[in-house]
């Protein structure tokens, strides 16, 4: 099962046990960002301690503004070249975090 981490994230704030869920969800961390900043690496770190196998996700389209008429390439384009880089350097550190994959999101209203 796959579920937004910001959904589970208050499970972990919480101190709420996880226990067997963490076998049945796959956390997917998702930032649309140019540079994917909005998740620390310490939020990136607890999921994975807590539920094992993580994913990460970008957007291809309608990912910036409810209200957008256009679909702003560069900026989609960014931002998945971000989540390659960053989990390649998850894959490099010391205790190394590694993702599943990334899930490629497209938005529409």
């Amino acid at each position: 099962i796959l579920a937004w981490h910001d959904m589970l994230r208050s499970f972990i704030e919480t101190g709420v046990k996880i226990g067997e869920l963490g076998k049945l969800i796959q956390p997917v961390v998702w930032d649309y960002s140019e540079y994917v900043q909005g998740v620390q690496e310490y939020t990136i770190r607890e999921l994975v301690l807590n539920f094992g196998k993580i994913w990460a996700s970008s957007a291809f389209k309608g990912a910036d503004s409810p209200t957008a008429m256009y679909n702003r390439y560069v900026h989609y384009e960014k931002n998945n070249v971000q989540w390659v880089l960053q989990q390649r350097s998850f894959r490099q550190q010391s205790e190394p975090v590694n993702f599943e994959g990334i899930i490629i999101t497209g938005w529409s209203r």
